[in-house]
């Protein structure tokens, strides 16, 4: 949610479109039911891009190997080398 708000207040525009569907739906009559929002194209892109840069689960941060490479839990890793650490396994990309 916090996202969703920080992306909207750096956004007008879309906060203007996102108030402009949520007023036009009809929802408040409903109480904001699920029902009356899960077909609300705005809001449904508002929620995906925030998700899309904002992913709720964790991810390792990127490092580098030396340029003459390294020892990484017994196993040889060349130099110059992109990886990441994600709970306990050593992705290279």
């Amino acid at each position: 949610m916090t996202y969703a708000v920080y992306r909207l207040c750096c956004h007008p525009e879309w906060q203007e479109k996102l108030r402009e569907e949520i007023r036009n739906s009809g929802a408040k009559g409903k109480g904001f039911t699920f029902q009356s929002l899960q077909d609300l194209p705005v809001l449904n892109g508002v929620v995906m891009e925030t998700l899309r840069l904002h992913p709720p689960v964790p991810s390792g941060l990127p490092r580098v190997t030396t340029g003459k490479g390294c020892k990484i839990g017994g196993m040889w890793v060349e130099g110059n080398v992109r990886m990441s650490f994600f709970f306990n396994f050593l992705i290279f990309y």
